[in-house]
């Protein structure tokens, strides 16, 4: 995406790249006619899996809720498809291992704004699927503000009918795995149909493992994984120093 270290359609500038995965690349933009800062996130026309599709889905379900990440701008070129939104600073990965060994006060403002973050999401419709520290973040702007971020995984557990009514859609039977092992639900690894409830179990051993490592965290085969999420009861996971 060579062409991206130009202007934009004549407004956004590259400052730095931020990032970049499977579905595609983020980038540190100013806008050259304000100089308003921003992310932007660009996917190539010719990948097979595109994902920005739902990543716009998920910003405009967020426009005007006060604390969630913003849609700026969004278009096209003739090779990539891409989307401005809000800019964020570090994510709670890079945070934590900062710090180090973080207080039990901070460990729960930033369980309670994490959770906030997937309430917002929730309440517009979706759920995340893919809930891990790396994929929250403080605000460029404030450090007192999170957001959540990376919607790639994000799917749509409701909607509204022609009477503006909420319903939830209809789960599938079986469906392929989704998330990341380490802090996945046990009904992803059992390949069901993942709800709020999924987002929230990720969130637990997020928060967990935020002040101490889970007890699965040096496994890596799924089935293993599984089996000891099955054996460890939820008060050894709320016990501080695990080991």
């Amino acid at each position: 995406m060579t062409e991206l270290f130009q202007l934009v359609r004549d407004t956004w500038a590259v400052v730095r790249a931020l990032g970049k995965g499977a579905y595609g690349h983020v980038y540190h933009v100013i806008n050259v006619k304000n100089g308003v800062q921003a992310a932007l996130k660009a996917e190539s026309k010719s990948q097979a899996d595109r994902v920005l599709k739902m990543e716009k889905n998920v910003l405009q379900g967020f426009k005007g809720v006060k604390g969630a990440i913003q849609l700026i701008s969004m278009g096209t070129t003739d090779s990539f498809s891409y989307i401005v939104m809000t800019l964020c600073g570090a994510d709670l990965t890079k945070i934590c291992t900062t710090l180090g060994k973080i207080t039990d006060g901070t460990l729960l403002r930033l369980a309670i704004r994490t959770l906030l973050c997937l309430k917002q999401l929730h309440e517009i419709g979706f759920v995340h699927r893919d809930v891990k520290p790396c994929n929250f973040a403080i605000s460029a702007a404030s450090a007192r503000t999170i957001y959540v971020f990376d919607f790639g995984m994000t799917r749509r557990y409701a909607a509204k009918n022609e009477k503006n009514e909420w319903f939830i859609k209809r789960k599938r039977t079986r469906v392929s795995f989704r998330g990341t092992l380490r802090y996945c639900s046990l009904a992803v690894h059992q390949r069901l149909e993942q709800g709020r409830v999924d987002d929230l179990w990720s969130w637990a051993f997020m928060a967990v493992e935020l002040r101490d490592p889970l007890p699965w965290a040096h496994l890596s085969h799924p089935e293993t994984v599984q089996a000891v999420k099955e054996e460890t009861p939820i008060e050894k996971l709320c016990t501080t120093g695990l080991e």
